[in-house]
């Protein structure tokens, strides 16, 4: 049974045991040090590394949360699915819950232009976001010379580009020792909005 939901606060909802409302994790629930993924088969057979069985924590949202011991250090591994929103979710939330400083790394597939192969390792040092202009395929957009309210209309670009947002160095160069990974000087987040 689940704790009946307090809507105290509309912009961020918690229920009346403390749980936030769509990762559904409490403080105490999640460590410090943190492994995203996107798929929750992937997060329970990386919780097969921990080193005993871990507590699991489900969301109504689609979180996944398995929090255990990696060599005697307390470590999660959440699945939080896909996309900017999700993500965006799963940081907020967390991060009410979880009391001090937190390592959060994504481990999984992605996008990317650069030199890196199918089946290769890569650490970005960057990430930018490209985002779908969604205006740019609304029906008074489509000849870019459509009409709207008497105004011609200027071509609208279909995606967005944000600026390059720099990684920490220290932990892209102490992951970047390893001999299995590429470095990569650019990481995309993309966000699309299907019609």
């Amino acid at each position: 049974m689940t704790a009946k939901s307090s809507f105290s606060n509309a912009n961020f909802p918690m229920t009346e045991d403390g749980r936030t409302y769509h990762v559904n994790a409490r403080r105490g629930d999640v460590a410090n040090r943190i492994v995203t993924v996107g798929d929750p088969a992937r997060a329970i057979d990386m919780a097969k590394l921990l080193d005993s069985p871990p507590t699991t924590i489900t969301s109504k949202r689609g979180f996944t949360t398995l929090t255990g011991k990696f060599k005697g250090v307390d470590v999660s591994i959440v699945s939080i699915g896909m996309g900017v929103p999700m993500m965006d979710f799963f940081v907020r939330e967390v991060r009410a819950v979880v009391d001090g400083p937190m390592a959060i790394i994504r481990f999984g597939s992605c996008g990317s232009i650069s030199e890196a192969k199918i089946g290769q390792i890569c650490v970005a040092d960057s990430a930018v976001l490209v985002q779908r202009n969604v205006n740019a395929f609304a029906d008074c957009y489509v000849n870019h010379a459509a009409k709207l309210d008497g105004q011609t209309t200027p071509p609208v670009a279909p995606y967005t580009v944000s600026q390059r947002c720099p990684a920490d160095p220290s932990a892209t160069s102490a992951v970047s020792i390893y001999p299995f990974s590429c470095h990569t000087h650019t990481f995309i987040l993309l966000l699309i909005a299907f019609e």
